[in-house]
């Protein structure tokens, strides 16, 4: 799975996940996610698990996308209602991602105006990542998506500062 595909595929679970979800509860959008990866998984003929429904038999993140004879095309983290909870648990959520290997590395969720820079600090001084891996996130702000990438430029840790590139900002009707 490339960045292209990626990006593709953020563009989709914007408007679907909020269709799906219809009510704004966690347990309803982490299932809208799990729903509209399902789909996605079905057409290119991968694997996810949790394969039963989400909640049940986590694997490292909350869901993951395998294709037979590669292994993790997409690794999923999503995390609901952090204005609710403790600062912390959008950080905690987030450096799953950094301990799974993957194509992507999707963050679907609802986190602070100060995302950037709570993620920072997990990214620019982490030395396992490698260039061919893509982080994908879909901050969630009440009625609008603000989605952006990154990949990092070198292996190892980063000579360059963790920015960005905003993509999608998309209001649901």
């Amino acid at each position: 799975m490339d960045k292209d595909d990626a990006l593709a595929l953020v563009e989709r679970l914007a408007v679907e996940v909020p269709k799906i979800a219809r009510v704004y509860t966690n347990g309803a959008w982490t299932e809208a996610v799990y729903q509209s990866l399902t789909d996605f998984k079905q057409e290119k003929g991968w694997k996810i698990f949790s394969s039963v429904k989400c909640y049940l038999g986590e694997y490292h993140c909350d869901f993951m996308l395998f294709e037979d004879g590669y292994g993790c095309r997409l690794a999923c983290e999503s995390q609901w209602q952090t204005f609710r909870s403790n600062a912390n648990e959008l950080k905690w959520a987030f450096d799953k991602l950094r301990g799974v290997k993957s194509d992507v590395k999707l963050f679907v969720f609802e986190g602070p105006d100060t995302w950037k820079d709570d993620i920072r600090e997990y990214l620019e001084d982490y030395a396992q990542l490698d260039p061919v891996e893509t982080f994908v996130f879909m901050r969630w702000n009440y009625k609008q998506w603000e989605c952006s990438w990154w990949k990092p430029s070198v292996a190892g840790v980063q000579t360059e500062a963790f920015n960005p590139i905003a993509f999608l900002g998309q209001r649901i009707p």
